[in-house]
């Protein structure tokens, strides 16, 4: 459906910002973001009073892509949009293995524990213990 999309042209069209549609047609911002958006659809009577403001009819707002026949003009500095090439064929990419998983979970744990010191002082324990078997030979 394009009408979300052409309530947001018509607005910038005119140069108003959400916000202004309060004092213009008695909508808050935040409804008619919800309008925009498409969340939320407005009453007739609420259709017919943005029509009638934005001098189109119902069926060119209900149903045209307004944006297409007359886009609005770029901003300066603004790009075209780039076109991502897909390639033909996508892989799957399986799970890892739960081995590995618990492997590299351990290993992390061992980077932490380090970071924070606490496995350096079992580290020390056991450098201090194997210097004591060796004085005792």
């Amino acid at each position: 459906m394009n009408f979300p999309k052409n309530l947001r042209y018509l607005r910038k069209k005119s140069g108003l910002r959400q916000d202004d549609m309060l004092a213009v047609l008695r909508i808050t911002r935040s409804t008619w973001s919800n309008y925009e958006i498409g969340h939320t659809i407005p009453k007739l009577t609420e259709v017919i009073s943005i029509s009638k403001f934005f001098g189109i009819s119902l069926d060119k707002l209900v149903m045209e892509d307004l944006e297409s026949i007359e886009p609005l003009p770029k901003k300066k500095g603004q790009r075209e949009p780039r076109e991502y090439p897909l390639p033909e064929r996508v892989s799957k990419v399986s799970e890892p293995d739960f081995v590995y998983v618990l492997q590299e979970l351990n290993r992390l744990r061992d980077e932490v524990a380090i970071m924070k010191g606490t496995k350096r002082e079992k580290e020390d324990d056991s450098e201090t213990d194997g210097e004591l078997q060796q004085g005792s030979d």
